[in-house]
């Protein structure tokens, strides 16, 4: 009887593990684009390529690939640490301002017509958009 029991609560722990992950470990939430965001303490009189190095830079610290589309906007692709998935991202700006925008991805879980993606992405674009707002402060 009590051998029962222990399987019993053993197939009860599982399935409840199982439950746990399905619900919170493939979470998906609206995309998050950024749109006009200043940066922060920027010169005056700063040039367009200025920027685009800074950028550039903050791609090259935090490993993320870019390059140079044209004047003003650069394609950013943001990969996982497990290397399995991966987004893309265009960032238009100025001298002043950028924006973020969704391009596509690979195994995040997209969905076009909710607009919705897996969280890590949010996350991704968040961290990147507060480096981004700082390529200016020393």
């Amino acid at each position: 009887m009590r051998n029962i029991k222990s399987k019993f609560f053993v197939v009860m722990f599982a399935m409840v593990c199982i439950g746990l992950f399905l619900t919170t470990g493939c979470r998906t939430k609206p995309i998050n684009n950024v749109s006009n965001v200043a940066f922060f303490d920027a010169p005056a009189k700063v040039s367009l390529q200025k920027t685009t190095n800074k950028i550039l830079a903050v791609g090259k610290r935090r490993q993320i690939a870019m390059k140079v589309v044209k004047p003003g906007e650069i394609e950013a692709v943001l990969i996982s640490k497990n290397r399995i998935s991966k987004a893309t991202v265009t960032i238009k700006y100025d001298t002043e301002r950028f924006s973020i925008f969704y391009k596509n991805s690979v195994e995040l879980m997209y969905d076009p017509v909710q607009q919705t993606i897996n969280h890590n992405y949010n996350n991704w674009i968040r961290r990147l958009e507060a480096n981004l707002t700082n390529i200016y402060v020393d």
